[in-house]
């Protein structure tokens, strides 16, 4: 039998040989690679760039446009409430020890900066997870304030730690990176990239270039067209195949809004971006279907329907930009199984109601999130999606409740207007 010396030792071994393993692999790369093969803060290669470091003297040394060229001022923002968890099913995910997911309090916004780089570098890749790097390629160091990965170390990416990664394409002129990390899915795309968009929007007319994530897809096409972004321009960057472009000058800006961080100041942004602020008035409801999606599908969707008429059955997955961001503005209910047609519910007024069928027990924030600096009432419920429920009767009566918050009493009972009896 092990002693427990001998215990931690055995269950170090594999680690300890894993860290060796990219250590040497970067060490490699270093050597003979011509990606990146390290982090840096941009202030670091903003003096390489300028040979600070290199024993230059006076102001005799070449132009770079290395730098960061605007920096906006940042406040805070707050989270005020959570969702109204009707089944009280939600538990918090943990992260560490500590809630990944703060429910309420005042947080800092991120910083909005634009940088630049000569002869920089972008890579997107799923080869280790979704990784969006951004790098100089003269010193071969990627751009820490703004390389990211999803889960692990973030110097330990694939393009990394590989001295055979495909080499780039090079890009004349001025390029404006607008790629985020996730960017292909709707959500990450309109509540992270269209921000970034935002941020840097009087530079679309002036650079050679915009490269965003995606392949091209007609929804995509439709979004960008709707916030002004010149399609000609546009680079397609997808995340199934190893893109990596070099860029006589890149343009980038910081992560102006974290995940699953909504502010007032993005939400600001988008619908400034869209021209899509709500109407003030709306009397619709609603009911945001994923019965053209592969996942997350509530197969009993049309019984719940049976009961509540007045729903509307909506793929927006459909629907052109104009038509969601109409839709939103003339509802005062949206509700449906969790999923990106919720993104839009930045377009809907202050005070409609949003209900939100989760299948986990930790249900994503975002929407929440998004609910609480919109100004909206959120409500959710975890349910099973494959079969209906033991407590649909339960279900349909909670969110009675919440569509018709003083129902009328009628032979001792509560009656809902708009109510279908089974």
């Amino acid at each position: 039998m092990k002693t427990l010396f001998g215990q931690s030792i055995s269950a170090f071994k594999p680690r300890i040989v894993q860290q060796w393993v990219r250590k040497v692999k970067r060490a490699i790369n270093y050597a003979f690679g011509k990606g990146p093969y390290d982090l840096a803060p941009f202030e670091y290669i903003e003096k390489l760039s300028h040979q600070v470091n290199l024993n230059a003297t006076g102001v005799d040394y070449p132009d770079s446009t290395t730098g960061i060229l605007y920096q906006e001022n940042t406040g805070w923002f707050e989270y005020k409430k959570y969702t109204n968890n009707l089944d009280r099913k939600l538990i918090k995910k943990k992260k560490s020890g500590r809630d990944r997911f703060l429910t309420k309090g005042i947080l800092p916004e991120q910083p909005r900066i634009l940088y630049s780089i000569s002869q920089g570098g972008v890579i997107v890749s799923r080869k280790s997870g979704y990784e969006c790097i951004v790098y100089d390629s003269v010193s071969r160091l990627a751009v820490e304030e703004v390389t990211y990965i999803w889960e692990g170390e973030r110097r330990y990416q694939y393009a990394m730690m590989s001295p055979r990664i495909p080499g780039p394409k090079y890009l004349e002129g001025i390029s404006l990176n607008l790629v985020t990390l996730t960017g292909f899915c709707f959500f990450h795309f309109l509540h992270q990239a269209l921000p970034q968009a935002f941020f840097c929007r009087q530079l679309f007319d002036r650079v050679d270039h915009i490269l965003v994530n995606g392949s091209g897809e007609i929804w995509r096409q439709k979004w960008l067209e709707r916030a002004g972004i010149p399609l000609e321009k546009v680079i397609w960057m997808d995340r199934e195949n190893f893109c990596h472009y070099r860029c006589e000058q890149l343009l980038f800006t910081s992560w102006v809004v974290w995940d699953a961080r909504p502010t007032n100041w993005s939400v600001a942004a988008i619908r400034d971006l869209l021209d899509a602020s709500p109407s003030g008035h709306g009397d619709r409801w609603l009911w945001a279907s994923r019965s053209d999606a592969d996942l997350r599908v509530l197969a009993w969707e049309d019984e719940i329907l049976k009961r509540f008429p007045k729903f509307e059955k909506i793929c927006f997955s459909s629907l052109s930009p104009e038509q969601a961001i109409d839709a939103c503005r003339s509802c005062s209910v949206f509700a449906g199984p969790h999923g990106a047609a919720f993104s839009n519910i930045v377009f809907c007024n202050p005070g409609a109601q949003i209900i939100e069928f989760s299948p986990s027990v930790t249900l994503h924030p975002c929407y929440i999130r998004l609910s609480d600096i919109c100004g909206l009432n959120h409500a959710s419920f975890v349910v099973d999606f494959e079969r209906l429920p033991d407590d649909f009767e339960d279900v349909v009566e909670d969110m009675a409740s919440l569509l018709w918050p003083t129902p009328k009493p009628a032979d001792g009972e509560l009656v809902y207007p708009g109510l279908l009896n089974p």
